[in-house]
């Protein structure tokens, strides 16, 4: 029996005890397959068919389905709700070595120029006073809406955390691609600071003060479906925000 099903089996209703109920069954099963004790080696070989590689197995696929299945339940759970669970610990931790595997892979592909300029970029962001969160717009019938936002909690290069590698693969991508993303700082909406970067043909540009002012009422209206969109497996809202 999959983990999903053992979790939607077990759950009753959809109140916080019925889910938590469900988790801890899905949780109990789980660790029976992989006990809590398990090396780090061991649990990589258990989730993957060539490590070095990261190429996955069935067992990592249905974990991730797991994921799937749960996040809607518990997305704006607090992060101390779900800390003590072995399964999710399991998640956050094979989501660390997929991001920082992903991260190296994609600088492999990049040239020394491109990676000063990345890290120039890298710089301006860690090193803002006060950096609260960044916005993606994308641009429609001459306007733009907000595709998606990335919290700026973690975005510290001395403490390793694995959305900061997340948010460097998406910069990585859009100055590739092209994107337009905007830097939201300062800690009381009266008193908040945008910068803005225009990314593309693998460089990027600061955008002008005059065109960042028509965009504060988007970028500062975000909501909780918006950082919703921007959350990794394993974490939940109360992680970053």
């Amino acid at each position: 029996m999959s983990l999903s099903k053992i979790f939607i089996d077990s759950l009753e209703s959809e109140d916080e005890i019925s889910i938590w109920r469900a988790m801890k069954e899905a949780n109990r099963v789980f660790s029976e397959l992989l006990p809590p004790d398990t090396s780090e080696e061991n649990g990589l070989n258990y989730f993957f068919q060539n490590v070095k590689t990261l190429q996955p197995n069935d067992r990592f696929n249905e974990l991730m389905q797991f994921w799937n299945d749960i996040e809607k339940y518990i997305w704006d759970w607090p992060d101390q709700k779900l800390e003590d669970f072995w399964i999710i610990q399991v998640i956050q931790k094979l989501e660390s070595v997929q991001q920082a595997f992903q991260y190296n892979m994609t600088l492999e592909q990049h040239n020394n120029e491109f990676l000063v300029k990345l890290q120039n970029l890298s710089e301006t962001i860690e090193d803002t006073n006060q950096k609260k969160y960044l916005v993606r717009l994308t641009e429609k019938d001459n306007s733009y809406q907000v595709k998606n936002v990335f919290s700026l909690k973690w975005f510290d290069e001395e403490f390793y955390h694995p959305y900061r590698d997340y948010i460097l693969c998406k910069l990585i991508q859009w100055m590739d691609e092209g994107g337009l993303v905007i830097l939201v700082s300062g800690d009381r909406k009266v008193t908040r600071q945008l910068k803005g970067f225009k990314l593309g043909n693998n460089d990027w540009k600061v955008c002008r003060t005059d065109f960042l002012e028509s965009l504060q009422e988007m970028v500062f209206r975000i909501n909780q479906e918006d950082k919703r969109k921007g959350l990794i497996p394993g974490y939940t809202i109360a992680d970053f925000w």
